[in-house]
C-alpha cells in the first residue's frame, strides 16, 4: 500500500535526486505557485520568486520567447480537463550565472472528484541541457508509476491518510474527503488534523480507554505498526473508525499511512441491541440488525462459548450449505483453519484464547489468517461481549482483507525494490562517469604518450560500460512498455560462438578460467532470427558466469539441436560455470527486473540486476526461455531455449569468392585434427593437404612449391609451430599463416606475431572460421579497410548537430575521409544554410534533438522547398532514440534512413557510401 499511498512529494525528491532541478506545487484556485525542493543558491532565487503568483514567478524566471508556449500549452491543457501528465520545454533564468538553461517542465493534475475540475497540478523541473537519456528515461517511468499510484490511492474506498515524520497530513484520498464533507483534497489535508485535534471522547463505548492521538502515532513510528477503534468528531458528528497505521519510508525519513474501515453503524446497532426492552428482544434486534443484514461475515457465541447463529454472508464466505451446517462444522475446523502466524509474520492470539479474553476484557479486534478450502484468506475480526440472557456472550464480524493486505505487503516490497534500483543506478552510472573524468584529467596533464594512451583506453572502457547500463535501462522500458521487438536476418551460429569467445578471451586470461564450446554437429549452421538479440542473450549468460566464477574455475557454452516444432528448429543454448551458485530460495526472483540474487551481489560484483529479465523476455519473443539451476558453492547451469527457422546453405556459401585454386596445407600432430581439415575441404570444396609434422610439411613445400594459405598447430613435437611459420615465412612473404592452438592465446600470440603469424585461432575451430580466413586474407587482403576504403575527396555534406563536442567528434572522424563539411547548431540554420547554397551539399547528416527547430521539422521545411534538390538529396537522421516508432518518425518526416548515437564508424561511412555514392 506504500507504492500505492507514496505522496507527489516522495516521488518527486527522488526524481530531483537524479535530475538536480526543482520541484513546484501551484493551487490553482488560490492562484499560489510555491517551489519548494531545489538548488535554489546555485539559481540565485529569492523568497518572492519560491512562492506567489503563477504569472509573477514565470516572467521572472522563464525567458521570454518561451512563456507564451508554456502559458498556451497549460491553458489547453486545463481547458482539456486531461488527466495525463502535462510536459513543456522552457529555459529557466539562471541569476548566479546570468544565463538561460534548458528545462523540461512537468507536472500531473489533482482533479476534483465532483466536478471532475483541475484544482492542483505538483511537478518539477529537469536540466536537460546536457540530454542525459538515461535521467530521461527513469524519470518518465518514475512520473508515469507515480501517477498510477496517486490514482490507485485516490480511489481507494476506504478513507486513507498520510502524515510526514513531523505527524503534519501531507495527503489525502476521495474518501476522505467525502466521509467528512470536505471542498477538496486540499481542504482535508488542511483541516482533517483540526478534527483529529478537536475529538475529545477518551473513551469508548466499552469502556476501555482509548490511545491519545500522539502517544498511537509515536508508537507506530517506533514500533512499525498499530490498529485499534478511534473516535472523531466532524461538523458535529461522530464517527468510530477501525484505523490500522502502517509506519514507510519517506526519501531519507519516515511517514506513516493510516486506512480506516468506518464502523459507526455497526456500533450503533450493537448499542440499539443493548437498548432493547428484553433480552430475547436484544437477540433477535441483534441478529436482525447485525447478522442478516450485515455483509460481513457474523458469528454469535452464548455464554459457553458455543456457536450458535452466523449471518448469510459468512455461510457464503465460509462455504457452509446452511446454519445448522456450520454450527456443527465451525468448533471442529476453525482450529484446522486458524494459522498461528499473520500474513506479515506477527505471531497472534488462537481464537478460544481470544474468545476468554474478550469475556473479561468486553473488546478485541485483530486479523487472523484463516485457510479455507484451500485457499488462505486474511480476515479483519472484530470481537465485542454482548449480553446474552443474565450473562455474556460473543459477537464476532470478520471482513475479507486478504487483498488488501497482500497489496499493502507487496507495494511495501516494490517501493523498496525500486527505491533500492534508483540508489544502486545512480551508483552504477556515477562509478564510469568519474572514471571517464578522472582519466581525462590524467590524460590532460600527462606528458609522456604512453599515459595519454593509458588514460584514453579506461576512458574507453569506461565509456563502453557506460553505454552497457544505459542500453540496459532502454531494454528494461521497452520490455516494460511492451516494446521490445526482434529483427529478422540471416546469421551462422559458429560465426556468434566464435565471436562470443573472441569478446571474452581477456577475460577468461586475466581470471585464468577455463573455457570449452561446443555446437551439436546435429545442429543447422544458419537461421533466420536476431543474431544481435540472440547473441546478447548468450554474451549475458556467460558475462554472468565469468564474473561470478572466482580464479581458475571453468565456464562452458553447449548449443545443441533439440528437436523440431512447427517447421522451427530448438535450439538450447547451456551456460556452466563453478561460481559461487544461488540459494534455492533466491532463485525465484531471479529472472526479475530490478533484483539480483542478493544485493550483497550487486554491491560485491556490480551490474544493473536487469540483464537476465532483459535475456528472459528476449527467450520468450523468442518462442523459449531461460531456467537456472543451482546450488550455494557449486556453480550454474542456465539454459536458454529458442526456435527459429534453419536455411539450409551450401557450405560453400560461406567463402565469397571462388577458392577452389587455391593450395591450402594444414600441419598438425593430432590425426583427429587432419582427419577435420579434410573433412572440411570436401565440405568447403577446397585444394587442403594435410602433414602430420613439421617436418612432413617443409617435405611438401619442397614438392609442390609453396602453399597460399597454411593452417599450423602451435604445439608440435620437434619443430614446433612458431620454429616452422618462420622458416616458410621466409621462404615466401606472399603466404598467409594462421596458427591454430589449444594453449592460453597469451603464450602464444607475441611469438606468433614475431614470426608473421597473420591469425590465431582457439581449438577446436568451425568450417566458417577457415571460411573467414580465405575472405579476410585472400579475397580480400587486411589493407582494404572500411576506413581506407572511405574516400570522399570532392564531397560536401551539411551536419545539423547542436552540441559542440559532438560537432567535434563527427569531424575527427570524417577527416581522413576527405570529405568538406559545413555545421549548422539547430533545425533553423541547417534550413537556411540549405536554402542558399543546395547545390553544393551531396548529403546532410541532421541531428534530431535541437533547440528552436528539431531535426523532424527541418526536414520538413527541406522537402517542401519549391526544387527538385530539395526532394533528392539524402537526409539521414542521428539520433540516440532507437526505438521502432522513433525511427519511423524519421522516415515519415521524409528522411532517408537514420544512424543510432552513439556512432559506430563502420555503419557511419557504410551510409556515407551507400548515399554519396
Amino acid at each position: 500500500m506504500s507504492d500505492k499511498t507514496s505522496n507527489t512529494e516522495e516521488m518527486l525528491e527522488q526524481i530531483l535526486k537524479l535530475c538536480a532541478t526543482f520541484v513546484w506545487e501551484w493551487n490553482l484556485a488560490k492562484d499560489e505557485l510555491r517551489i519548494y525542493l531545489g538548488s535554489f543558491d546555485a539559481y540565485g532565487f529569492t523568497p518572492d520568486i519560491v512562492n506567489g503568483k503563477l504569472d509573477y514567478i514565470v516572467n521572472k524566471i522563464v525567458h521570454p520567447d518561451d512563456i507564451d508556449n508554456f502559458n498556451n500549452s497549460l491553458k489547453t491543457f486545463i481547458e482539456a480537463n486531461r488527466r495525463d501528465i502535462f510536459k513543456v520545454k522552457l529555459r529557466i533564468r539562471n541569476f548566479v550565472t546570468d544565463s538561460w538553461i534548458w528545462h523540461e517542465n512537468f507536472g500531473f493534475p489533482i482533479n476534483n472528484e465532483d466536478t471532475g475540475e483541475i484544482t492542483v497540478f505538483h511537478g518539477g523541473l529537469i536540466n536537460i541541457d546536457s540530454d542525459v537519456k538515461e535521467k530521461e528515461v527513469l524519470s518518465n517511468r518514475i512520473l508515469s508509476e507515480q501517477h498510477t499510484t496517486y490514482e490507485l490511492f485516490n480511489n481507494n474506498p476506504y478513507p486513507c491518510f498520510m502524515l510526514d515524520d513531523r505527524f503534519n497530513v501531507i495527503n489525502c484520498n476521495q474518501a476522505i474527503v467525502k466521509t467528512f464533507g470536505f471542498k477538496d483534497v486540499e481542504d482535508a489535508k488542511k483541516n482533517l488534523v483540526h478534527i483529529i485535534d478537536n475529538s475529545s471522547v477518551n473513551v469508548q463505548k466499552s469502556g476501555r480507554p482509548v490511545k491519545s492521538v500522539a502517544e498511537r502515532l509515536i508508537g507506530v513510528m517506533k514500533n512499525g505498526y498499530d490498529r485499534d477503534e478511534t473516535i472523531l468528531i466532524a461538523n458535529g458528528k461522530k464517527f468510530i473508525f477501525d484505523v490500522t497505521y502502517i509506519r514507510i519510508s519517506l526519501g531519507d525519513s519516515f511517514g506513516i499511512v493510516c486506512y480506516g474501515i468506518n464502523v459507526t453503524e455497526l456500533r450503533g446497532a450493537l448499542e440499539a441491541a443493548e437498548n432493547a426492552l428484553s433480552e430475547l428482544e436484544k437477540s433477535r434486534k441483534f441478529q436482525d440488525i447485525i447478522f442478516n443484514a450485515n455483509s460481513q461475515s457474523a458469528f454469535l457465541f452464548n455464554d459457553k462459548l458455543e456457536l450458535i447463529s452466523v449471518n448469510p454472508a459468512a455461510l457464503k464466505v465460509f462455504g457452509y450449505p446452511d446454519e445448522k451446517a456450520a454450527i456443527e462444522r465451525w468448533p471442529k475446523e476453525i482450529d484446522s483453519q486458524f494459522k498461528t502466524k499473520q500474513y506479515d509474520g506477527h505471531t497472534v492470539v488462537p481464537p478460544w484464547e481470544r474468545f476468554r479474553q474478550v469475556l473479561q476484557t468486553g473488546f478485541a479486534h485483530a486479523e487472523s489468517t484463516l485457510e479455507i478450502n484451500g485457499k488462505t484468506v486474511i480476515m479483519d475480526t472484530l470481537f465485542i461481549r454482548v449480553p446474552f440472557g443474565n450473562s455474556h456472550g460473543i459477537a464476532m464480524y470478520a471482513t475479507d482483507i486478504t487483498n488488501l493486505r497482500i497489496a499493502v505487503n507487496d507495494a511495501l516490497v516494490a517501493t523498496k525494490a525500486k527505491s533500492d534500483f534508483l540508489s544502486h543506478m545512480s551508483h552504477e552510472i556515477r562509478t564510469p562517469l568519474n572514471a571517464v573524468i578522472g582519466m581525462t584529467a590524467i590524460g590532460s596533464a600527462a606528458d609522456e604518450i604512453a599515459k595519454k594512451d593509458y588514460a584514453f583506453e579506461k576512458i574507453k572502457e569506461a565509456s563502453v560500460h557506460l553505454l552497457g547500463i544505459i542500453n540496459d535501462i532502454l531494454d528494461i522500458s521497452k520490455i516494460e512498455a511492451d516494446k521490445l521487438e526482434l529483427s529478422e536476418a540471416e546469421f551462422n551460429i559458429e560465426r556468434v560462438v566464435r565471436k562470443i569467445s573472441d569478446l571474452f578471451e581477456f577475460k577468461f586470461r586475466e581470471k585464468d578460467i577455463a573455457f570449452s564450446y561446443k555446437i551439436d554437429d546435429k545442429l543447422p549452421r544458419f537461421f533466420i532470427g536476431d543474431e544481435q538479440r540472440f547473441t546478447q542473450v548468450i554474451v549475458n549468460l556467460v558475462s554472468n558466469a565469468v564474473k561470478f566464477t572466482e580464479e581458475g574455475g571453468t565456464v562452458g557454452l553447449a548449443i545443441d539441436f533439440s528437436g523440431e516444432e512447427n517447421g522451427k528448429t530448438v535450439l538450447t543454448a547451456t551456460i556452466t560455470d563453478t561460481g559461487i551458485g544461488i540459494e534455492k530460495p533466491k532463485l525465484e526472483n531471479i529472472f526479475r527486473a530490478f533484483e539480483q540474487a542478493d544485493n550483497s551481489i550487486s554491491r560485491k560484483y556490480g551490474g544493473t540486476g536487469l540483464g537476465l529479465a532483459i535475456s528472459n523476455k528476449i527467450a520468450e519473443l523468442m518462442r523459449g526461455g531461460l531456467s537456472v539451476k543451482s546450488e550455494l558453492g557449486k556453480g550454474s547451469t542456465f539454459v536458454f531455449t529458442s526456435k527459429l527457422q534453419s536455411v539450409r546453405h551450401s557450405a560453400t556459401d560461406l567463402i565469397k569468392a571462388n577458392a577452389g585454386d587455391l593450395k591450402i596445407l594444414a600441419v598438425d600432430d593430432e590425426k583427429e585434427m587432419l582427419q577435420y581439415f579434410l573433412e572440411i575441404a570436401k565440405e568447403l570444396r577446397l585444394n587442403i593437404s594435410v602433414a602430420s609434422s613439421a617436418k612432413s610439411a617443409i617435405e611438401a613445400v619442397e614438392t609442390n612449391g609453396h602453399y597460399d594459405l597454411y593452417f599450423i598447430d602451435w604445439r608440435m613435437p620437434g619443430i614446433n609451430g612458431i620454429q616452422l611459420a618462420e622458416k616458410l615465412q621466409k621462404d615466401s612473404a606472399s603466404s598467409i599463416i594462421i596458427m591454430v592452438t589449444a594453449a592460453d592465446l597469451s603464450e602464444v600470440e607475441s611469438d606468433a606475431n614475431a614470426v608473421g603469424v597473420r591469425k590465431i585461432l582457439s581449438k577446436p575451430i568451425f568450417s566458417s572460421d577457415i571460411a573467414d580466413c580465405i575472405n579476410e586474407f585472400v579475397i580480400q587482403p587486411n589493407n582494404q579497410k572500411c576506413l581506407d576504403s572511405a574516400d570522399f575527396a570532392g564531397k560536401k555534406i551539411l551536419i545539423a548537430e547542436d552540441v559542440d563536442i559532438n560537432q567535434v567528434v563527427v569531424g575527427a572522424l570524417l577527416e581522413e575521409t576527405g570529405v568538406e563539411i559545413d555545421f549548422a547548431n539547430n533545425g533553423v540554420e541547417a534550413v537556411a544554410m540549405f536554402e542558399i547554397g543546395f547545390e553544393k551539399y551531396d548529403m546532410i547528416l541532421m541531428d534530431v534533438h535541437m533547440p528552436e527547430l528539431d531535426g523532424l521539422g527541418a526536414t520538413r521545411q527541406i522537402r517542401a522547398m519549391p526544387f527538385q534538390k530539395a526532394q533528392s538529396i539524402p537526409i539521414v537522421a542521428m539520433t540516440a532514440n532507437v526505438f521502432r516508432e522513433d525511427v519511423e518518425k524519421c522516415l515519415a518526416s521524409g528522411m532517408n534512413d537514420h544512424i543510432g548515437k552513439p556512432i559506430d564508424l563502420q555503419i557511419f561511412l557504410s551510409k556515407m557510401k551507400k548515399y554519396i555514392n
